[in-house]
């Protein structure tokens, strides 16, 4: 096998490297070329200048000694970022001084050696700056190759949700970490993740009936109704006045890449995942969530807080009331409850100041709805610009990271920080990437959305279709005795005969909710604590 090193197909990489005792360096060069670089030496700032002006095809990369008379290594470093700003520069230096340090990170070095150097010091450089990224693919290669039969296992043998809370928090990791290195690896990953969405649809429909039947006892996960008895009233009962920020839609690996914008203000004290209701729509999840009940319980015990789906009225615009109703049951003032939902630039500003000014002073609790991941998944489906730029969940996760990073909402997290409350940060449901529409039937009655339908008289033409004949078991309100429920897993989406080609262009590739996925299912539920308090 040849020893050489190449940084692209057909070209051996080239080194200019200046330094003006540059004969005392010819060990070193001679190392270099054995191992297939070519390395041109000068022996000052100045002929390095020209070497690179004259140069039509560039350097791959600079070696620059720093303390050279006339033109100096920093000089010349300012010169080459001004004519070849993309050129990667090495300085190397007798002076470890932290102010000379300073200067050279501020200008954009690649790396930084200190001498004496020794040829093994300059090729780990090398591979540092020119052969990082290979390096990295071919070592995400060889671990996805051995976690491949070690995750297929793993899939083979789950048999609780803990399992697939593990499984679908170590396949989101490795997607995270693979699309940055843009790895063909990456899709290994994919297919692992399509081959645990068969198999996660499979265990929900076997086992979700009975996690509704048990959702009294404690053989049952954490779900949906849970979140406030477990996890924010403990908080309130021990005088802490949480803030609940509840981010409609968003999945793990998007909150995995948000994470340090929340973690800038706060620490994590507990990170976990918890397994939404179906179907995964805001309707039912959210309303679940703030009401502490099961959507069928709110039906029953508060007809006139329940909006059907045929209701042309918003879906959860008596969230308020079923938070303060929750907050009666526990012995809380409801005005001492608040309840705040921001779905532009100007309600988080108007919120942030809020917060900054009283820091909600005489809340026990604060609920906060941030409605912009789910804008976001909508629009991908409305507008074909959108749907260009998030082909993929790796660009969906950079969109709403770049909000997140230029939103009011940093300024919020700050001054929720500054008036020392715990931040409980989760979602109602996550969304899925869809590909693959199913032709489905029903009488006049039935639904519209996409990955869950209601109605009399319906099926679909899939096995990846779970059928509640009787929504009442699965927790979920019936509008007459004959009405049925199917919920889509994997990438599937939901149409009717009519139009069926149309919509299914229209819909293909779009984020869609409401169905049996781990992206929809398996959600963030995490509690930090202000660093103001450390």
């Amino acid at each position: 096998m040849s020893d050489f090193i190449h940084i692209k197909s057909g070209h051996c990489a080239s080194i200019l490297w200046a330094d003006d005792e540059i004969d005392l360096l010819r060990p070193h060069i001679i190392f270099l070329e054995a191992k297939g670089y070519r390395v041109t030496p000068v022996a000052s700032g100045t002929d390095a200048m020209k070497h690179i002006a004259s140069n039509t095809t560039g350097y791959d990369i600079v070696f620059l000694d720093e303390n050279m008379p006339g033109l100096s290594g920093l000089d010349t470093l300012d010169r080459i970022k001004d004519i070849a700003p993309l050129t990667p520069v090495v300085l190397i230096t007798k002076n470890d001084d932290e102010h000379i340090m300073d200067l050279a990170v501020g200008s954009r070095i690649a790396d930084y050696l200190i001498k004496p150097v020794n040829p093994s010091q300059i090729l780990l450089s090398l591979k540092k700056v020119l052969h990082c990224r290979r390096l990295i693919c071919e070592n995400d290669s060889r671990r996805c190759r051995e976690r491949y039969l070690d995750m297929n296992t793993a899939i083979d043998c789950a048999a609780t949700i803990g399992d697939w809370h593990e499984i679908y928090r170590r396949l989101t990791h490795d997607s995270i970490s693979l699309s940055r290195t843009q790895s063909d690896t990456a899709a290994i990953n994919d297919s692992l993740i399509e081959t645990a969405e068969d198999a996660f649809f499979r265990y929900v429909r076997n086992n979700y009936m009975s996690w509704i039947r048990l959702r009294e006892t404690a053989d049952h996960p954490v779900m949906s109704p849970d979140i406030l008895d477990r996890n924010v009233l403990p908080l309130i009962r021990s005088g802490k006045r949480p803030v609940m920020m509840l981010i409609d839609n968003l999945t793990l690996g998007q909150w995995i890449i948000a994470r340090p914008v929340f973690a800038e203000a706060f620490r994590i004290t507990s990170e976990e995942i918890y397994t939404a209701i179906l179907p995964t729509s805001t309707q039912y999840c959210r309303n679940a969530i703030l009401s502490g009940m099961m959507p069928d319980d709110i039906h029953r015990r508060f007809p006139q807080l329940w909006i059907d789906e045929h209701s042309p009225d918003g879906k959860n615009r008596n969230e308020e009331t079923l938070l303060h109703n929750w907050a009666e049951k526990h012995g809380f003032q409801k005005n001492r409850i608040s309840y705040r939902i921001t779905t532009d630039t100007a309600s988080l500003q108007s919120l942030s100041q809020s917060f900054r000014d009283s820091g909600a002073a005489d809340d026990l609790l604060t609920v906060i709805i941030v409605n912009f991941s789910d804008m976001l998944s909508h629009a991908v489906a409305r507008t074909p610009m959108l749907r260009e730029l998030a082909t993929s969940d790796s660009a969906l996760r950079t969109i709403l990271l770049s909000w997140l990073r230029h939103s009011p909402l940093q300024k919020l997290l700050r001054h929720i920080a500054e008036a020392g409350r715990p931040l409980i940060v989760t979602t109602d449901h996550g969304s899925i990437r869809v590909s693959d529409p199913v032709r489905t039937c029903a009488g006049e009655d039935a639904t519209d959305a996409l990955r869950y339908k209601f109605g009399k008289n319906i099926s679909a033409a899939s096995r990846s279709v779970f059928m509640i004949r009787r929504p009442e078991e699965a927790g979920l309100p019936a509008t007459s005795i004959s009405t049925s429920c199917i919920i889509a897993g994997r990438r599937e989406f939901l149409l009717y005969p009519n139009n069926f080609s149309h919509y299914a262009r229209t819909f293909n590739g779009s984020y869609q909710h409401g169905g049996i996925s781990m992206q929809e299912m398996l959600l963030p539920l995490t509690t930090l604590t202000p660093k103001i308090n450390d």
